[in-house]
């Protein structure tokens, strides 16, 4: 009997530990759509060496790329302190002529040589993605302009290597289902001749288990007296160039009629032209020498750095010819990032009248003025951003919970690759402003503003508990997210205080800028100024 006890019980042995090694080993097996690859890359070493000193390394740059590196690249490895001083560097001639350049300071870069590594990543497939996008129209934000029959063009991509793409299904609401084979599919928007709405559900089936991806779509078109239709689609699978991003955000349609002007996006930069007398820019521009003002008193300049009366004059088309000049970036990344032209430029003008320097003193920066504050917004609102700058200077272990698992001085290493990034101040640049770096500049604002109008999404969310553009308008929305710009903390009170008052009769406010208006608090002033002044609620 003992015996057999004996047996039992090592019978139990090995089954428990057959199944326990079944379960480590299960553990261990990565989840579907995970996956353990080798990467092969080319590392660039730089060194920054101090010209007093060469022998002496003062941090050491390796970049995944052949080009020189950028004022990021020095930001991210060297800290900003050395970053600010290898920036102010001056030119060291004996480096020229052969002389002694231990007499020169500051910092310059040496390339060192390049390296061949590889390691092992754990790479995460998403789901696949679907992409919608209007054929044969033109964008016109925030509508699409089409002059035929509408075709929305639907194509789905499976990131996952071994998978694929096996259909396409769509369901028209009451319009009947169509099911194409592969990864694109074409329906046909029924015209009309008075304004329609549609809604379909679109599913992406993918070759690999329980990785089918689904998406809704909001069409309306609206025929026009030239023959031609306006479509606008509401969905987070359109991300086709000049489609409306805080349409999409707030689930909002574009109003058809009455369009104010600050909601457009002109065709050609020249729809952008603008004639301000900007009196901080003139000021700029004769500090700079663009403009002579030498007959006029204390050379055209008030002791704020403003122009004053005479310098104004002498500056008027300088200033007219500046403001003008960066009209092809403006609606290039504003067509991009799906954000209304028009509006970008009011705001770049409110903030920083064009001159896209460095303010230290009140610790601002670029076109738009970037602010620790606005640096929060971009990188919490903006995962295309900040997953990769994370990544790329923290580690993605690190980044794994998002900008919000962040401790501050890991933010704080971000706030200054956007600083270096937002700032074009280039002393050997003419007019002292690095024009190469426009683009990038100017995008990041875009980018910003956009953030801005996902934030205010949010807010509303969560005041209400429902869309925002079913509790708003389109053009409030707007209205709010620049406020939302200027002051978050003011527009978030001045809508909490809307929604929890109640007329007369016992209900609630609506949100509109009107009612809104008249409930920001004491101190925000400056911030209803501030919105009106660049979206004026009278202008049609």
């Amino acid at each position: 009997m003992r015996q057999h006890r004996q047996i039992l019980a090592l019978i139990l042995v090995l089954a428990v530990g057959g199944l326990f090694g079944a379960r480590h080993a299960e553990a261990k097996k990565l989840p579907p759509r995970w996956r353990e690859e080798s990467v092969v890359e080319t590392v660039y070493i730089w060194w920054l060496l101090p010209w007093n000193d060469p022998q002496h390394v003062a941090c050491t740059l390796q970049i995944n790329h052949p080009e020189n590196p950028t004022p990021d690249d020095v930001y991210r490895f060297c800290g900003w302190d050395i970053y600010q001083a290898w920036r102010s560097t001056p030119p060291c001639p004996a480096a020229l002529n052969g002389g002694d350049v231990t007499a020169c300071t500051g910092y310059y870069l040496h390339f060192v040589g390049k390296e061949t590594v590889s390691h092992n990543v754990i790479h995460v497939y998403p789901l696949p993605r679907i992409h919608l996008a209007l054929e044969n129209c033109t964008p016109a934000l925030p509508h699409f302009q089409c002059p035929g029959v509408a075709t929305l063009r639907i194509t789905a991509e499976e990131p996952l290597p071994e998978a694929q793409i096996k259909q396409i299904q769509v369901y028209l609401f009451g319009k009947g289902n169509i099911t194409c084979p592969g990864a694109s599919c074409e329906v046909q928007i029924e015209a009309s001749d008075r304004q329609i709405e549609r809604t379909m559900r679109i599913i992406a089936v993918s070759s690999a288990p329980r990785s089918n991806r689904s998406v809704y779509a909001k069409i309306r078109l609206a025929p026009q007296k030239d023959g031609t239709d306006l479509v606008d689609i509401i969905s987070t699978a359109w991300d086709q160039r000049g489609a409306d991003m805080c349409a999409r955000t707030w689930e909002a349609m574009p109003p058809i009629k009455d369009l104010p002007n600050w909601a457009t996006t002109p065709s050609t930069p020249e729809g952008l032209a603008t004639d301000i007398p900007y009196v901080y820019l003139a000021g700029r521009l004769i500090a700079n020498h663009v403009v002579d003002a030498s007959d006029c008193p204390n050379g055209g300049l008030q002791p704020d750095g403003t122009a004053n009366a005479c310098g104004i004059g002498m500056a008027r088309e300088a200033v007219k010819a500046w403001q003008n000049r960066f009209d092809p970036q403006i609606l290039d990344v504003a067509q991009k990032i799906g954000i209304p032209a028009v509006l970008f430029k009011r705001l770049i003008g409110r903030e920083s009248q064009f001159w896209p320097a460095e303010y230290p003193e009140i610790h601002e920066v670029g076109f738009g003025q970037l602010t620790p504050n606005g640096m929060d917004t971009l990188l919490l609102w903006d995962p295309d951003l900040f997953n990769p700058m994370c990544r790329s200077m923290l580690g993605a272990w690190k980044c794994r919970h998002g900008y919000g698992g962040l401790s501050q001085a890991q933010k704080e290493l971000l706030y200054g690759s956007l600083w270096v990034q937002a700032d074009l101040t280039c002393p050997d640049c003419p007019f002292g402003i690095d024009n190469q770096r426009i683009p990038t500049s100017m995008e990041m604002f875009a980018r910003l503003l956009r953030a801005n109008c996902r934030q205010i999404g949010q807010t509303v969310r969560n005041i209400t508990l429902r869309s925002p553009g079913t509790v708003s308008t389109y053009t409030d929305l707007w209205r709010f997210t620049i406020a939302d710009y200027n002051c978050p903390d003011c527009i978030y009170e001045a809508l909490l205080r809307t929604y929890n008052s109640k007329d007369k009769h016992g209900r609630r406010e609506p949100l509109d800028w009107e009612h809104v208006r008249a409930h920001f608090p004491k101190g925000c002033e400056s911030t209803l100024e501030y919105t009106e002044s660049i979206l004026p609620s009278q202008e049609h």
